[in-house]
């Protein structure tokens, strides 16, 4: 395969967002992505919204993407060595971000593994959602394109209000309820998701053109909590030279999409840093 200066694992807005600071900086940049489109959790059907600027922007900044390419191993011996994937083929490559959830990072990195990464998987605590996603020839109440619970943690939204989501005209509704770290039962809440659509949009399922219940959404993989003994993890795996961790869950006080961003940024500046290190001949000091 062809060689890179970096190689990022994860096609998601931390892994865009950081490929797209690389390339600004002169450096070639892979970026990988297992499923067929980009985006992770931020994937949308229409074009032309936030992400697909990011995408575009990546293309143009001169970023290798590669769609449908499922690493399975970081390959090490307290550096980064090469990235093995499930075709068989194999890339040598000496910087890694790895822009992924902290379980998966320590799956890619096999039996060696490193107390780092396996610590930040065991303490991470995921943020759970409920979400049903309507697709609605009319609404009875056009007017209430948002509404925020105040007794339960619950949240509406009318997407179509802001931008086109259906060829023909229907409206894309999306009602949400924040299950914390999970542990509650996915009937009762689409049960309560539909009560509370009731009292939104009355009539509503009369409208239904399609819907699409997610009943365990990874809103986080992490957050800071107390129980992380690692307050800001990353962005350099202190065991491996060249592994850089990126995504919301590697969050330094962030949220959500924010802290996707600015997690790959922090892998960047570590990477260009160390880079510069080995360039002056200085050795790098892992923190």
């Amino acid at each position: 395969m062809k060689q890179f200066d970096v190689a990022i694992v994860g096609g998601g807005i931390a892994g865009l967002v950081a490929s797209i600071d690389l390339a600004r900086e002169g450096k070639s940049v892979v970026l990988f992505e297992k499923s067929s489109q980009l985006g992770g959790r931020a994937i949308s059907v229409k074009k032309n919204g936030a992400f697909d600027q990011l995408y575009e922007t990546a293309v143009r900044s001169g970023v290798s993407v590669i769609t449908g390419k499922n690493a399975t191993e970081i390959e090490h011996d307290g550096a980064v060595r090469k990235i093995k994937f499930a075709d068989g083929q194999e890339m040598d490559v000496t910087h890694v971000i790895s822009a992924t959830p902290p379980a998966v990072t320590s799956r890619l990195l096999g039996a060696a593994g490193c107390k780092s990464v396996l610590r930040w998987k065991e303490q991470a605590r995921a943020i759970e959602a409920a979400s049903l996603t309507l697709s609605l020839k009319r609404l009875s109440a056009p007017d209430h394109f948002a509404v925020l619970g105040l007794d339960q943690p619950v949240y509406f939204i009318n997407q179509s209000k802001f931008t086109r989501l259906s060829e023909d005209g229907a409206s894309v509704v999306n009602i949400t309820k924040a299950n914390g770290t999970g542990g509650t039962d996915a009937k009762a809440d689409e049960r309560f998701l539909e009560r509370t659509l009731d009292l939104i949009q009355p009539g509503w399922r009369k409208e239904v053109v399609a819907r699409q219940y997610l009943p365990h959404i990874a809103v986080a993989y992490d957050f800071m909590n107390a129980g992380r003994e690692d307050r800001f993890p990353g962005p350099a795996v202190p065991e491996i030279a060249g592994l850089y961790v990126a995504g919301e869950w590697a969050t330094h006080g962030e949220n959500l999409a924010d802290a996707a961003a600015a997690s790959g940024r922090r892998a960047v500046r570590r990477v260009l840093k160390d880079m510069e290190a080995v360039r002056s001949g200085r050795e790098t000091i892992l923190v």
